[in-house]
Protein backbone atom coordinates (compact mmCIF):
# COMPACT_ATOMS: atom_id res chain seq x y z
CA UNK A 1 0.00 0.00 0.00
CA UNK A 2 3.17 2.29 0.99
CA UNK A 3 4.64 1.48 -2.48
CA UNK A 4 1.27 2.23 -4.26
CA UNK A 5 1.13 5.79 -2.58
CA UNK A 6 4.60 6.81 -3.43
CA UNK A 7 4.35 5.72 -7.03
CA UNK A 8 0.82 7.73 -7.28
CA UNK A 9 2.42 10.92 -5.19
CA UNK A 10 4.88 10.94 -8.11
CA UNK A 11 3.15 9.97 -11.39
CA UNK A 12 0.25 12.59 -10.42
CA UNK A 13 2.54 15.99 -10.67
CA UNK A 14 4.17 14.46 -13.53
CA UNK A 15 1.02 14.01 -15.19
CA UNK A 16 -0.55 17.26 -14.28
CA UNK A 17 2.80 18.98 -15.75
CA UNK A 18 3.14 17.07 -18.79
CA UNK A 19 -0.28 18.21 -20.19
CA UNK A 20 1.31 21.86 -19.62
CA UNK A 21 3.74 21.21 -22.62
CA UNK A 22 3.60 22.59 -25.62
CA UNK A 23 3.21 21.31 -28.46
CA UNK A 24 6.17 20.47 -30.50
CA UNK A 25 6.59 23.30 -32.94
CA UNK A 26 4.81 22.61 -36.31
CA UNK A 27 2.47 20.25 -35.22
CA UNK A 28 -0.81 23.16 -35.05
CA UNK A 29 -1.26 25.89 -36.80
CA UNK A 30 -0.21 27.46 -32.64
CA UNK A 31 3.43 25.97 -33.07
CA UNK A 32 3.58 26.61 -36.77
CA UNK A 33 7.41 26.80 -37.87
CA UNK A 34 8.01 30.37 -38.49
CA UNK A 35 9.85 31.07 -42.09
CA UNK A 36 10.57 34.07 -44.37
CA UNK A 37 9.74 32.91 -47.95
CA UNK A 38 13.45 32.24 -48.81
CA UNK A 39 13.91 29.95 -46.05
CA UNK A 40 13.61 26.39 -46.25
CA UNK A 41 10.98 24.36 -44.52
CA UNK A 42 12.35 20.28 -43.35
CA UNK A 43 9.73 18.01 -42.99
CA UNK A 44 9.46 13.81 -42.98
CA UNK A 45 8.08 11.62 -45.46
CA UNK A 46 4.88 10.80 -44.52
CA UNK A 47 4.35 14.02 -42.29
CA UNK A 48 1.97 17.20 -41.78
CA UNK A 49 3.89 20.14 -40.87
CA UNK A 50 2.54 23.48 -40.30
CA UNK A 51 4.30 26.80 -41.26
CA UNK A 52 3.67 30.77 -41.25
CA UNK A 53 5.68 31.72 -44.08
CA UNK A 54 5.93 35.64 -44.06
CA UNK A 55 6.38 37.56 -47.32
CA UNK A 56 6.46 41.08 -48.30
CA UNK A 57 3.00 42.72 -47.64
CA UNK A 58 3.16 44.74 -50.26
CA UNK A 59 2.78 42.08 -53.06
CA UNK A 60 -0.41 41.06 -51.31
CA UNK A 61 -2.16 44.57 -50.50
CA UNK A 62 -1.44 48.33 -51.83
CA UNK A 63 0.26 50.55 -49.50
CA UNK A 64 -2.85 52.02 -48.29
CA UNK A 65 -4.64 48.87 -47.54
CA UNK A 66 -1.67 48.25 -45.23
CA UNK A 67 -1.77 51.41 -43.96
CA UNK A 68 -5.51 51.30 -43.01
CA UNK A 69 -5.13 47.75 -41.43
CA UNK A 70 -1.91 48.41 -39.80
CA UNK A 71 -2.38 52.00 -38.31
CA UNK A 72 -0.07 52.02 -34.59
CA UNK A 73 -1.22 53.10 -32.06
CA UNK A 74 1.17 55.02 -30.14
CA UNK A 75 -0.11 55.10 -27.01
CA UNK A 76 -0.41 51.19 -26.21
CA UNK A 77 2.74 49.99 -25.04
CA UNK A 78 4.53 47.35 -23.78
CA UNK A 79 7.39 48.21 -21.56
CA UNK A 80 7.86 51.37 -23.40
CA UNK A 81 8.10 49.71 -26.68
CA UNK A 82 4.86 50.04 -29.54
CA UNK A 83 3.12 47.01 -29.88
CA UNK A 84 3.28 44.81 -33.10
CA UNK A 85 -0.12 44.78 -34.99
CA UNK A 86 -1.43 41.68 -36.89
CA UNK A 87 -4.98 42.07 -38.53
CA UNK A 88 -6.45 38.73 -40.17
CA UNK A 89 -7.54 38.91 -43.91
CA UNK A 90 -10.51 36.90 -45.32
CA UNK A 91 -9.02 37.60 -49.17
CA UNK A 92 -6.60 35.30 -49.32
CA UNK A 93 -7.34 31.73 -50.82
CA UNK A 94 -4.43 29.17 -52.05
CA UNK A 95 -4.67 27.51 -55.38
CA UNK A 96 -2.16 23.80 -55.81
CA UNK A 97 -3.06 22.90 -59.07
CA UNK A 98 0.66 22.18 -59.64
CA UNK A 99 1.62 19.63 -56.77
CA UNK A 100 2.78 16.51 -57.15
CA UNK A 101 0.92 13.44 -56.46
CA UNK A 102 0.76 12.77 -52.77
CA UNK A 103 1.50 16.50 -51.57
CA UNK A 104 -0.83 18.29 -50.10
CA UNK A 105 -0.80 22.25 -49.03
CA UNK A 106 -3.65 24.02 -46.91
CA UNK A 107 -3.95 27.56 -45.87
CA UNK A 108 -4.84 27.84 -42.54
CA UNK A 109 -4.81 31.47 -41.84
CA UNK A 110 -3.55 34.63 -43.50
CA UNK A 111 -2.91 38.00 -42.09
CA UNK A 112 -1.33 41.54 -42.35
CA UNK A 113 1.32 42.00 -39.62
CA UNK A 114 3.15 45.41 -38.89
CA UNK A 115 6.43 44.10 -36.62
CA UNK A 116 7.78 46.73 -34.85
CA UNK A 117 11.58 46.59 -34.58
CA UNK A 118 12.24 50.03 -32.48
CA UNK A 119 10.59 52.63 -30.51
CA UNK A 120 12.45 55.79 -29.95
CA UNK A 121 10.92 58.43 -27.48
CA UNK A 122 12.00 61.77 -29.07
CA UNK A 123 10.88 65.21 -27.19
CA UNK A 124 7.98 66.26 -29.45
CA UNK A 125 7.53 63.10 -31.21
CA UNK A 126 7.73 59.07 -31.36
CA UNK A 127 9.85 57.32 -33.92
CA UNK A 128 8.87 53.32 -34.80
CA UNK A 129 11.17 51.43 -36.98
CA UNK A 130 9.08 48.33 -38.53
CA UNK A 131 8.98 45.68 -41.61
CA UNK A 132 4.79 44.95 -43.26
CA UNK A 133 4.41 41.17 -43.68
CA UNK A 134 1.61 39.28 -45.55
CA UNK A 135 1.68 36.29 -43.53
CA UNK A 136 0.43 32.49 -44.88
CA UNK A 137 0.17 29.42 -42.11
CA UNK A 138 0.11 26.66 -44.19
CA UNK A 139 0.02 22.47 -43.26
CA UNK A 140 2.05 21.28 -45.56
CA UNK A 141 1.92 17.17 -45.93
CA UNK A 142 4.84 15.30 -47.76
CA UNK A 143 3.90 11.56 -49.19
CA UNK A 144 4.95 8.67 -47.19
CA UNK A 145 7.23 7.86 -50.43
CA UNK A 146 9.02 11.23 -50.81
CA UNK A 147 12.52 10.54 -51.05
CA UNK A 148 15.28 12.71 -49.20
CA UNK A 149 16.16 16.05 -51.02
CA UNK A 150 14.56 18.95 -52.10
CA UNK A 151 11.16 19.83 -53.38
CA UNK A 152 9.60 23.34 -54.62
CA UNK A 153 6.00 23.19 -54.40
CA UNK A 154 4.45 25.89 -56.52
CA UNK A 155 1.46 27.73 -55.16
CA UNK A 156 -0.94 30.82 -55.67
CA UNK A 157 -2.38 32.74 -53.36
CA UNK A 158 -4.51 35.74 -53.85
CA UNK A 159 -3.96 38.99 -53.13
CA UNK A 160 -6.66 41.57 -51.87
CA UNK A 161 -7.61 42.32 -55.42
CA UNK A 162 -8.13 38.71 -55.91
CA UNK A 163 -5.79 38.15 -58.63
CA UNK A 164 -3.05 35.20 -57.98
CA UNK A 165 0.53 35.50 -56.99
CA UNK A 166 2.72 33.09 -57.58
CA UNK A 167 4.46 31.81 -54.78
CA UNK A 168 6.90 28.60 -54.18
CA UNK A 169 7.47 27.42 -51.05
CA UNK A 170 10.77 25.48 -50.40
CA UNK A 171 10.36 22.26 -48.88
CA UNK A 172 13.68 19.27 -47.98
CA UNK A 173 12.85 16.19 -47.18
CA UNK A 174 15.04 14.80 -44.65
Amino acid sequence: MNIFRTVLSVALPILALSACAPAATGTTTGSAVVLTHRETLEAKPGSTTFVKVLYPAEAFATEAEIDGLLAIDFQSRRAGEVQDINRPVSWARLGTEDLEPGWDVKLHTASLLRDIQDTRDHSSSVTVRFYDYFTATYSVTVPATAKPGRELLFLEVTDSRGKPVPVTLNVKVI
